[in-house]
């Protein structure tokens, strides 16, 4: 979250908990979250802790604000469980201004191995985790979106497998789309 600033989106806030790490450099909230119940959650705690945010129903495919309407989007172990990466980063694009950021901490596909693992559990992983893909390459969606992913890096984290390696960093709107 230290890379999020100006007019933040948060996709697929959950039950709130990353509402507690937004840094000072952000001057608004938004939030899209499906689930009812984590609206209803995500509010409370946000009262709770001052943070004062516009939370509404959607989902990462269909986001429901204007174009250009955020400086940087956070998604936080979201891109795994969407039914559609390529339209929820599209969407992102879209609501994103021209070189903002993208503001990622994800799980991805290992390497070799740790990989071929996952691939192997994907599909019974998925329905025993809520729809969570262990395997998806979400930096080459990220990066096939029209983002710079110079600044992701993978990162080593105690979550238990499959669910790691980690992604963090943020990713920047290319201008042109390419």
């Amino acid at each position: 979250m230290a890379h999020a600033t100006g007019r933040l989106l948060m996709v697929g806030l959950g039950p709130g908990t990353d509402l507690k790490f937004v840094p000072p450099a952000v001057t608004s909230v938004a939030a899209v979250e499906p689930v009812a119940a984590f609206r209803r959650t995500a509010s409370r705690l946000a009262e709770r802790h001052g943070v004062a945010v516009d939370i509404v129903g959607g989902t990462g495919e269909r986001i429901p604000f204007p174009d250009s309407s955020f400086d940087s989007v956070h998604v936080g172990l979201v891109l795994c469980s969407v039914d559609d990466v390529a339209a929820t980063l599209g969407e992102i694009r879209r609501v994103l201004v021209p070189r903002g950021r993208l503001v990622v901490l994800e799980h991805v596909r290992g390497e070799g191995a740790t990989g071929r693992f996952q691939d192997l559990v994907a599909g019974p992983w998925s329905w025993f985790a809520s729809g969570c893909h262990p395997n998806r390459r979400t930096v080459d969606a990220i990066a096939a979106a029209g983002f710079d992913t110079t600044a992701l890096r993978r990162v080593r984290t105690p979550v238990p497998f499959p669910c790691k390696p980690h992604l963090q960093g943020f990713a920047t709107a290319l201008e042109d789309g390419a």
